[in-house]
């Protein structure tokens, strides 16, 4: 099996960026404060509440504005806000720009589609609940080269490419007068269709994850430069 490209899973807390993405887009202010809740069990930890249905943060109670909901990676900050401001569809949209759910074309017959809702699911009967857990990044399926394309889109301002394996292949005959095979690069598929403002927001709380002290991120810190990014663990249930 090719992990990168065969593995389905769930992405967990990565997949917070584009639910990111599609709050900021659709009017969360990221200086807005959201309060968590304490969990009554678990007084350390903060909880909240989608109907009936309870959900355990790992981040601790408090108050907290965008960049800090996501360097500390609070689940009840991007549920409460996802289902607030984004909802399932527009969270399928954005996530169709990416084509979660589709192959990448890689011609390597080595290559999975993953799991990913479309309208017609979601007209079929659909949960607030099963929109929160879309929100931290469970209930779908991806691969971590999907995964790689959504940061590439993040990093390059919103365009969405075509990821390639090899750059070209040349003869193996040296005295070969053939041309190589030449890959192109920089393959445009689609775009993230984004606010410029919602990526910078986005990119700089990324970059606050690794260099915050309180960033989940912050052991992937590297002397001399100055990256981004995201961390994410998600469960397999019902085994």
């Amino acid at each position: 099996i090719n992990r990168a490209t065969q593995e389905n899973c769930a992405p967990g807390s990565i997949f917070k960026t584009l639910i990111a993405l599609a709050c900021l887009d659709n009017g969360m202010d990221p200086n807005a404060v959201y309060n968590v809740q304490p969990n009554p069990r678990d007084p350390a930890h903060g909880i909240v509440y989608v109907g009936r249905r309870a959900i355990r943060d790992t981040a601790p109670p408090g108050p907290y504005d965008f960049v800090h909901g996501l360097i500390h990676s609070s689940n009840a900050y991007f549920v409460e806000n996802g289902l607030r401001y984004a909802g399932i569809h527009k969270i399928v949209q954005l996530g169709k720009r990416l084509h979660l759910g589709e192959r990448c074309d890689l011609g390597t017959r080595q290559e999975t589609a993953g799991y990913f809702p479309d309208e017609k699911k979601i007209r079929a009967g659909w949960s607030p609940s099963a929109t929160a857990s879309i929100c931290i990044g469970q209930e779908i399926d991806v691969t971590p080269l999907q995964m790689t394309v959504l940061a590439c889109a993040i990093a390059n301002g919103g365009r969405v490419l075509w990821p390639r394996l090899v750059d070209r292949i040349e003869p193996q005959d040296p005295l070969s007068t053939d041309p190589p095979v030449v890959f192109p690069k920089g393959r445009v598929r689609d775009q993230l269709g984004v606010k410029p403002q919602s990526l910078r927001t986005l990119k700089d709380a990324m970059l606050q994850d690794v260099e915050s002290p309180e960033g989940t991120g912050r052991l992937a810190a590297v002397p001399g430069f100055r990256l981004c990014a995201k961390t994410g663990t998600a469960q397999v249930q019902n085994i």
